[in-house]
Formats: structure tokens, C-alpha cells, sequence
């Protein structure tokens, strides 16, 4: 995957930079090896775009342990633990985005099978908010832009989201009247969360977008120094309620 190749190379002078090698950087090294390799396995290790290795890595902690690494090396004006916490929990709620909107690919919209439909977007619109929330809570402006475009392109669907039962709030979470939901119609679902210009199909793409960007720590071209340091964006002018 890209993302783990950027991070190896914003990693690579890391090793050259001192003869001495700590305990730390031989786990930091093994884990980029660990990953590199995992990129190179089936097709099938991966969804959509989300390789499932590099997902376990965030769920264990692994990622966690080398990003912090690697701001401890390379900052001493931020709080790394928040910054990498941060970062941490918007890779987390894309992933979970993306699992919950697969889930909802094979979903049935019939009547009969509503309890579990309910269930489903249930998760989807918890896993939603989530997301939201710790990607607006991180100090990138990517991530901060994708999630922009995300909540305003909620927003364009929340006449047709209200004929299922989920609303857009204020401050861009939504709810669901699972009553609504048990009494919506088929097709009103499956233009939802079906097909490839479907809310889902849209709402999935970001969600990808947001993970790998914090996959690589919210980088870009102007995100790190020439020397390779970590340059918080400060405030942003992003705000969830507009």
C-alpha cells in the first residue's frame, strides 16, 4: 500500500541518522517490514481499498507504537501522544465506516428482513459519528477537508435520508428512528446503501480517503518540514456546525 511506503521513507533517515540503534527503532523496523510484506499478499487481505493488515496493526496498537516513534523523534514543540491519539481514532472510525458500509453491500431491503437491516444501519450511523467526530478532533487539514465534504455532501441527501429515518443534525451527527426505518420503502433503501452512485457508495469513498490519510499521518506536501517534522496545522477554520 502507498501509505505504508510513505511512511517508510519519512522513516528512513530516521535509521541513518545515528550509529546507535535502540531497542525501539528494531520494532519499528520489524513492524514496517511486517506491513511492507503484508502489502504484497493477495488481494484478498484487502476491501475497498482498506488493507485488513494494515487495519489489525491500528486495532493492536502496532500503528500507534510507530507513529509515536517517530513525533518523539522529530518534534519537541507538540504534544505527540495527543497528536498520534488523535490521528489514531480517525483511522479507526474510517475503518470502521468502511466494515459497516460493506456490511450493508449484501444487506436484504426486503420487509421480512428489517430487524436486521435495522441492526445494520444502526451500526453504520454510530460507526458515522464517530468518525466524524475524531476526524474533526485531528490537527490535519486533510483529513479536516475530506470530512468538510463528507458532511455537506450528508447534507444534500438528508431529504431522502429522512424517507429511512435518519436525520442530519446541527452539528452534522446523525439519529435514526428505527420506526421510520421498518416502514420505509425498498427502493428508497437501495437507492440509499446500493449501487455505485448510491449515499453509501459516496459516504464509503471519503471514508477511505480519511483512512488513508491517517494512515500516514494526516501528511502531505505541506504537512512536514524539509527536515521531515511533523508541522501541526494549528487551528482550523473547519467547523462542523456550518
Amino acid at each position: 500500500m502507498n501509505n505504508i511506503s510513505s511512511i517508510n521513507s519519512l522513516l528512513s533517515s530516521i535509521s541513518g541518522t545515528s550509529a546507535s540503534i535502540s531497542g525501539k527503532d528494531s520494532s519499528v523496523s520489524s513492524l514496517l517490514n511486517s506491513l511492507n510484506s503484508s502489502d504484497n499478499t493477495s488481494n484478498a487481505s484487502s476491501f475497498n481499498g482498506v488493507n485488513l493488515s494494515d487495519y489489525s496493526s491500528i486495532k493492536s496498537g502496532s500503528y500507534y507504537k510507530l507513529l509515536k516513534t517517530y513525533y518523539n523523534r522529530n518534534s519537541t514543540s507538540v504534544d505527540t501522544s495527543a497528536v498520534v491519539s488523535k490521528i489514531k481514532s480517525a483511522a479507526n472510525g474510517a475503518g470502521n465506516v468502511v466494515s459497516s458500509l460493506n456490511e450493508l453491500k449484501n444487506a436484504s431491503f426486503a420487509e421480512k428482513d428489517r430487524d436486521k437491516l435495522t441492526t445494520q444501519i444502526t451500526d453504520f450511523v454510530d460507526d458515522y459519528n464517530t468518525m466524524v467526530s475524531s476526524a474533526t478532533n485531528t490537527d490535519s487539514k486533510n483529513i479536516l477537508q475530506k470530512t468538510k465534504w463528507l458532511t455537506n455532501m450528508t447534507k444534500e441527501f438528508s431529504e431522502i435520508l429522512s424517507e429511512a429515518g435518519i436525520s442530519v443534525g446541527s452539528d452534522n451527527r446523525l439519529s435514526l428512528n428505527k420506526d421510520t426505518l421498518g416502514k420505509a420503502n425498498e427502493s428508497t433503501l437501495k437507492e440509499l446503501f446500493s449501487g455505485a452512485s448510491s449515499y453509501a457508495s459516496k459516504v464509503l469513498y471519503k471514508a477511505e480517503q480519511i483512512y488513508s490519510l491517517a494512515m500516514t499521518g494526516g501528511s502531505s506536501a505541506t504537512a512536514y518540514t524539509s527536515k521531515a517534522n511533523y508541522l501541526p496545522s494549528g487551528t482550523s477554520s473547519f467547523n462542523t456546525t456550518t
